[in-house]
């Protein structure tokens, strides 16, 4: 829905990035509050692993959003050339976009759309979430109409498929779906068609994500599949507990 550009901002030309939704969603209504709900949900919270909006404006029509800019890559370009992480680096991440996230739960709200492309690193190797397009709170106005799938598939948890509402075990969810993909290097149900991918969050247990991984201690595995279970109450309770889970099985004994 939207384009990021790099620009200068004040007399000391600092670099941000710019957030201008496309043409061709300009004159949709629901696109631009969807948009401009972004920019509200960001600049709600402040956190070093969130990333947030500096400014908002409009120009020729066109809304856009100022966010500060990150150098660096995002985890699903680190995946497609061919990088996957460490679990010593798979763990910072849970541990940064968790504390992100169980931030934004505290303040009320729910991501909603966790997934590789949403997670940028810096160059000193520290992970922010972005991407705040979907976040939904209580004091939001219902963009989805009933029945609406909203996030991407391949992140989803099951109570979703099954238009249930979303909720922090929800995005809990999507995090183990994240760290599960940095691993191994694709989704836990991909390669396969839509429906097939639906069915295995449903239905079908993930394969672990440490097969063949000789820096994995032997219980890592299932320690990144706790937040894959398919009952929301089987999960971490909160982003922290998952990460500390993955902590103490990296360093387990064997």
């Amino acid at each position: 829905m939207g384009e990021v550009y790099r620009a200068a901002r004040g007399p000391d030309a600092s670099p941000v990035a710019v957030k201008v939704i496309k043409p061709r969603f300009a004159l949709e209504r629901t696109a631009v509050r969807r948009f401009l709900h972004e920019a509200r949900a960001a600049a709600e919270i402040e956190h070093e692993h969130l990333l947030g909006v500096i400014d908002t404006g409009e120009a020729d029509g066109i809304p856009y959003l100022v966010m500060p800019y990150v150098e660096g890559r995002t985890l699903e370009q680190r995946l497609r050339a061919g990088e996957t992480l460490t679990v010593e680096e798979a763990n910072r991440m849970a541990a940064e976009v968790g504390s992100g996230l169980d931030a934004l739960h505290a303040h009320g709200l729910v991501h909603r759309d966790i997934k590789a492309s949403n997670i940028i690193f810096r160059t000193d190797g520290s992970a922010v979430l972005m991407d705040f397009g979907l976040a939904k709170g209580s004091g939001y106005s219902v963009l989805t109409t009933p029945g609406q799938l909203v996030g991407t598939l391949d992140y989803m948890a099951p109570e979703l498929i099954r238009d249930q509402p979303a909720t922090p075990s929800s995005d809990l969810y999507a995090l183990g779906c994240v760290v599960y993909e940095s691993l191994c290097g694709h989704p836990p149900f991909a390669g396969a068609g839509i429906f097939a991918v639906g069915m295995g969050h449903l239905e079908r247990q993930p394969g672990d994500p440490c097969a063949g991984r000789a820096d994995a201690a032997p219980g890592y595995g299932q320690a990144v599949l706790a937040a894959l279970a398919k009952d929301p109450q089987a999960r971490p309770v909160t982003a922290r507990e998952y990460a500390d889970r993955l902590t103490t099985a990296a360093h387990a004994p064997a």
